[in-house]
This record gives C-alpha cells, sequence and structure tokens, in this order.
C-alpha cells in the first residue's frame, strides 16, 4: 500500500518519508513545517536541534494568540519541544532513505514538507456521580521530500558542504537525544 503524497517528485534525485497519526500538536507542527520548508537539511536538522535545546525558536505566524514576542526578525515564536523531536527522526529517516538510494543527504534540501492534522483518538475520563468526559487526543501526519540540490545551488553553497557532511554524519551516527544533548 502506497502512502498518499501530495507532492510528485523525480524518484531518481528524491528521497520521501512519511509520518502518520504522531502524537504531536498539529498546530506546532505547521509552523515547524513552515519553519524549514526549503531549506538544506543540515541546517534544518541544526535549527530543530537549537529549538530543543531552548536556542533559536520556531516563529509562529498563524497559531500565534497569546504568544511572547522573541528576539529575531520575527514577531512571536515558541520552542515546541516534543514536535521537534518527532521531525528530527523524520528527517533521519528520510536521510536514510536518501543514502540507501546512493544520494548524498548532505546535498538535499527539503522541496516539501507538509503538516496536517489526523486522526482522533478518543478517549474518556470519569468524573463524578457516574459521569464521562470525552478526552480526545489530536494527531498530525508528516510528509517530507528532500531532493538534490542544483548544480547552481551547489556552487552558492560550496563553502558549507564540509560542514553540512559532517553534521548529516554525526547526526546518522549517534542517536537522536546524544545528537541534541551534543553541543
Amino acid at each position: 500500500m502506497s502512502l498518499p503524497y501530495s507532492y510528485e517528485a523525480n524518484p531518481e534525485i528524491s528521497a520521501k518519508t512519511y509520518g502518520r497519526d504522531l502524537r504531536i500538536s498539529p498546530k506546532h507542527s505547521y509552523e515547524i513545517a513552515n519553519a524549514i520548508r526549503g531549506l538544506p537539511l543540515a541546517e534544518a536538522v541544526l535549527l530543530l536541534k537549537d529549538v530543543v535545546n531552548l536556542k533559536r525558536p520556531i516563529p509562529f505566524r498563524r497559531y500565534r494568540k497569546k504568544i511572547p514576542h522573541r528576539h529575531g526578525p520575527y514577531e512571536a515564536g515558541r520552542f515546541p519541544k516534543k514536535a521537534s523531536l518527532a521531525f528530527l527522526k523524520l528527517l533521519r529517516e528520510v536521510a536514510y532513505n536518501a543514502r540507501y538510494k546512493g544520494l548524498d543527504p548532505s546535498k538535499m534540501y527539503i522541496s516539501h514538507i507538509s503538516a496536517y492534522r489526523g486522526r482522533i483518538i478518543r478517549r474518556w475520563m470519569p468524573r463524578a456521580f457516574g459521569r464521562a468526559t470525552p478526552w480526545n487526543e489530536r494527531t498530525t501526519n508528516v510528509e517530507i521530500v528532500i531532493e538534490s540540490m542544483s548544480d547552481t545551488k551547489l556552487k552558492e553553497y560550496e563553502n558549507k558542504l564540509e560542514k553540512w557532511e559532517k553534521i548529516i554524519n554525526e547526526f546518522l551516527e549517534l542517536s537522536i537525544h546524544e545528537f541534541v544533548k551534543k553541543l
């Protein structure tokens, strides 16, 4: 059974992954997806690592009611740690998929990322006097497609390629939590 991707990519230069019914906030996932869309894979990994370590916030542009101001070029932002760790796991999966296909993950960028609501897990919380209150949990579906950079983009980032290769190799060798803790 193939999963329903909303983006058709060239299979020779791309790799993809799909996270289904992840137990993370759909609103946080939407904002993270907008923050890392179009970034090189290594830059996205570094951004999410900094979010987990509370160094750089994710800018909240749509879901921003009662969210505090942060330093930087945007007004509102947060540090969604749980969702960032889930995105790091998905980025690791897609990097492994690219490596399996014979592509170099350090020379790839996120060409498509989409986060949307998944199914609702329905539960009930017992209350006093024989009543019960619904206790529903929203889930999130995330799809990620990475593609190889064109030659012009590679020339743009020529001086950063060695650094990115080191970051991606370290990211794939260590566990997610070891990678995040390493400064």
